[in-house]
């Protein structure tokens, strides 16, 4: 193998670890981003809750203060909560905004981890209403992980292949009077 074919070969492998250590990092990074988010998502939601529960005492009606609380989180980006009746059944639930670049499936299970979930019972005069469940949904966050995966990806390649070509052209003039000498060495 030509001399200039080896070495382009030994930089595209110190490249391609440097890459796939880009993306061991960018992987757990994500991970800590992704897990700070949900439990600070979970705290705010508890206490949105809490807020809610502690007034529904002074209400007058608290099916409808339960139902507010819950529709207090539509368009949360990491919170969905839910009234859930004694009987298990689905009073009401919050709708979740919806990521602008929902992330691949495969990154998702990835990056997803323990989803946290918190449980409020009611206070004692109000409890045949149900309770209210708070869930940490990690979907926007990942579509984050995953923009920035992808910027990142296209400048790293982008530079693994501008460094390629200019070693490509670097070398071939560097190496050019070895290849005459080859050259004229083979004619002799």
């Amino acid at each position: 193998m030509p001399l200039r074919r080896r070495l382009l070969v030994l930089i595209s492998l110190v490249l391609a670890a440097c890459l796939l250590i880009g993306g061991v990092l960018t992987y757990w990074t994500g991970l800590r981003k992704i897990e700070l988010e949900m439990s600070s998502a979970i705290e705010v939601g508890d206490s949105a809750i809490g807020d809610a529960l502690s007034a529904i005492s002074t209400s007058g009606d608290p099916a409808a203060q339960l139902r507010r609380a819950v529709r207090s989180f539509d368009g949360d980006r990491h919170v969905i909560a839910s009234w859930i009746a004694p009987d298990g059944s689905l009073k009401d639930i919050s709708r979740l905004r919806k990521p602008a670049d929902p992330p691949p499936g495969w990154l998702y299970w990835l990056l997803a981890g323990k989803i946290l979930t918190h449980e409020f019972t009611l206070p004692a005069p109000y409890q045949k209403f149900g309770r209210i469940e708070v869930v940490a949904d990690p979907h926007n966050e990942i579509g984050e992980v995953w923009e920035d995966l992808k910027l990142k990806l296209i400048i790293i390649s982008s530079f693994c292949g501008v460094v390629l070509a200019l070693i490509y052209a670097s070398l071939g003039h560097a190496l050019k009077p070895l290849e005459d000498l080859s050259s004229a060495l083979n004619r002799v």
